[in-house]
């Protein structure tokens, strides 16, 4: 099965709802497994950090990206997808592109 490989672009503030509900979807669970999800500590919290980049497949944005590059490192600090997008393989498309660009830069 071939993997379904979206386009990324820069987030936009505009964006910034879209990657709300994402986030609730993928974490939503997780969170209230521990502690009470509180909707708006989690729009602090999220808002509070980089945006990244937006994943987005068909004109929908489906995901976040966040990678750090740095002089002789790259760093992935999140990749997340929509529910209806995980397990599809595009999170592993993406990271073997991040691979390849690692090693094309000569990093281990």
């Amino acid at each position: 099965m071939t993997a379904i490989l979206p386009s990324r672009r820069p987030a936009l503030p505009s964006d910034l709802p879209a990657l709300l509900t994402i986030h609730e979807g993928a974490f939503r669970r997780l969170v209230e497994a521990r502690f009470d999800w509180d909707p708006a500590l989690q729009r602090e919290l999220f808002s509070a950090g980089p945006l990244g980049e937006v994943i987005v497949l068909e004109g929908e944005v489906i995901g976040q990206w966040l990678v750090e590059r740095r002089h002789a490192a790259i760093f992935l600090s999140r990749v997340m997808l929509s529910p209806e997008w995980q397990g599809c393989g595009i999170a592993s498309a993406l990271i073997k592109q991040l691979q390849t660009e690692a090693r094309a830069a000569g990093l281990p």
